[in-house]
Order: structure tokens, then sequence, then C-alpha cells
């Protein structure tokens, strides 16, 4: 009777950890030209499907690419994905909506930084050519702890559209 019993138990256990285990959908949303919308499945700890909703991003050029996206998270197991040229901004609004979903996961942490976290002495704002000549100004000033605030992906502003010219010449 006891080995009966036990083997129910067993059983039992077994059967609850399945069921545990069982899939959950995440989504994550960010802005590309239109919404971009991933949703995942994590079973286990593992990404086993992902929709990859890119249909109001530009025809011919991002609308046709979810499905891409959604095999390659997939396969690699991360919201980084290629980068497609021509559709960077769908590329880019797919990565973060791929990571708030990993995120609500559980897959990965949020590593975004809010701005009570940190401390300065001054905030430059932008990282053009201004903006950098300005943090440089104040660094050889002295000032130690320095914040360059950007707003897009890669540093340059403006002046990284010039053709010519010369920013901030003579800044003291």
């Amino acid at each position: 009777m006891k080995k009966l019993a036990s083997i129910l138990l067993s059983l039992l256990m077994v059967i609850s950890m399945v069921a545990g285990a069982s899939a959950e959908t995440f989504t994550g949303e960010d802005a590309g030209i239109g919404p971009v919308v991933v949703t995942l499945t994590v079973e286990g700890g593992q990404i086993t499907a992902a929709t990859v909703d890119t249909s109001n991003e530009t025809v011919g050029i991002g609308a046709h690419l979810g499905e891409a996206f959604a095999q390659e998270i997939v396969a690699e197991q991360t919201a980084d994905v290629d980068d497609v040229s021509g559709a960077t901004v769908t590329t880019n609004a797919v990565e973060a909506a791929a990571k708030k979903a990993m995120i609500a996961a559980g897959l990965m942490e949020d590593d975004s930084v809010a701005a009570a976290d940190t401390a300065c002495d001054i905030v430059v704002i932008g990282a053009g050519g201004a903006g950098m000549a300005a943090a440089l100004q104040a660094a050889d000033l002295g000032v130690e702890n320095i914040i360059v605030l950007e707003k897009t992906g890669s540093t340059g502003g403006n002046t990284s559209r010039a053709t010519g010219g010369m920013n901030a010449a003579k800044t003291v």
C-alpha cells in the first residue's frame, strides 16, 4: 500500500512539474515607422515561438520583414537581430520591442538607467559638434562629472549631416 501511494504521489509530482512548465506569451511594443509588436512564446526559459508584426512599416522596405525577424529571434534566442540595410528604423524597433518582451518574460534584465540614479556636475543635451565641444570645454576647465545625452542611436547630431565647415572653433 505504501509503495502504491509512493508511486501515485511521484506520478502526481511529475504531472504538476510538466503542467508548471507550460508556455506563456509575452509582448513588447516599440515605435518604428508605425507600431511594431513582438510576441514571444516562452517555455522552460526558452523562446519557442515568436511573431513580429511589422505590418505598419513601409511597404517594400520594413513591412515584409516580420517573419524573418521572428525566425531569427527564436533561432538565436536573442533580441539582437541582424540589421537590414534600408530598414534601420524597423530593425531598431523590432530589437527594442523584443527586449521589452524578453524583460517581461524574465529572460533578460532591464538595463535602462533612470536619470534619478545618476549624479553629475554638468549635463550636456545633444552629442553633435556643439554638444561635444561644450563637454570637452567643461572637461578642460576641470569639471569631472559630465554626462552627455543624445536622443539618437549615435553621436554626431546635425554635424554628421553637414557638408563642411567647422563647428566650435576657438571656443574660449
